[in-house]
């Protein structure tokens, strides 16, 4: 086998309770992390490599928060949305929540060898739009497959494997059989004012791709390039306007001490509250609040 993942990793708070599992075959390697996880465990993860991530073992109660780099919201993965799918090159941000053992499926894939093996159109949009904490039963029926496989003293050889992987796969970014044909780059000014009204009322939670789509009647991949064409910015920009207009307001307007007002707005911590509004400003949440209640009469 020559496909060889890497994963540059930064974790606190995780332990483990197992040796790795791990099996690879032509287009995939897949392994099995079991861990125990102290209170807020969590870290920062980026791959050159696209990744599948779904939770066996750890959400009955509790919850991992993710985050994608660019993406200033977090998405709360439970038993109920356990998949996520990471693009190559994609920084994502988690922390544990309310999890005392931790057992998650990693398969990381070689998209040169998949999309020579797929013989089919593949949905490339799909390939580089990171997807957290989402459930689709194909593709946890075929992971779970691919988990026994794993942990198998007996493996089932590289054909079943290597058909599982090709499905899975197909499943994840196989192109859609219909695909609305419309004319015009732009959104009209009803579907315009539908979307932005709903970003501004979803401000404080993660809000994705497909419900705007949805909402505007359109596909993804047309949304995305109809609404920056009507609205100067990408859904994501203007989404993230909304939300730090919210954290502004409860800055100047409260004292909630930031790591709560963090918690409150949707991000991961304090930390990813500070890094996504100095990306954004210029300045810190602490600094911009001194300066704005200073300022008040």
């Amino acid at each position: 086998m020559s496909f060889h993942p890497r994963m540059d990793s930064r974790i606190e708070g995780f332990t483990p309770l197992e040796p790795l599992r791990w099996r690879g075959w032509a287009g995939a390697v897949a392994d099995i992390w079991t861990v125990a996880c102290a209170e807020n465990a969590g870290g920062q993860y980026v791959s050159p490599n696209s990744r599948l991530f779904v939770m066996l073992e750890g959400a009955a109660s509790g919850a991992i928060w993710l985050a994608a780099e660019g993406d200033d919201a977090t998405v709360k993965v439970t038993c109920e949305n356990p998949i996520a799918f990471v693009p190559a090159g994609c920084v994502v941000y988690s922390r544990v929540e309310g999890i005392a053992r931790l057992s998650h499926l990693d398969i990381h894939f070689d998209l040169g060898a998949l999309r020579r093996k797929a013989g089919m159109t593949l949905d490339e949009d799909r390939l580089v739009l990171p997807r957290l904490g989402f459930a689709d039963p194909r593709i946890l029926a075929l992971a779970g497959l691919v988990a026994d496989e794993v942990r198998s003293e007996n493996p089932l050889g590289d054909p079943y494997g290597e058909g599982m992987i090709t499905s899975l796969f197909l499943a994840l970014c196989g192109a859609p059989q219909h695909r609305p044909r419309l004319p015009g780059p732009r959104l009209g000014p009803t579907q315009l004012a539908r979307v932005t009204g709903f970003l501004n009322a979803n401000a404080l939670r993660n809000v994705r791709l497909e419900e705007l789509a949805s909402l505007a009647g359109l596909s993804q991949s047309y949304f995305a390039n109809a609404f920056k064409a009507s609205a100067g910015v990408t859904a994501q920009q203007y989404h993230a306007e909304a939300r730090l207009g919210r954290v502004k307001a409860l800055l100047s307007e409260t004292d909630t001490p930031l790591n709560a007002l963090a918690l409150m707005t949707g991000f991961a911590d304090q930390a990813h509250l500070t890094r996504v509004f100095r990306r954004l400003t210029g300045t810190t949440p602490a600094a911009w609040r001194r300066e704005h209640v200073a300022k008040k009469p």
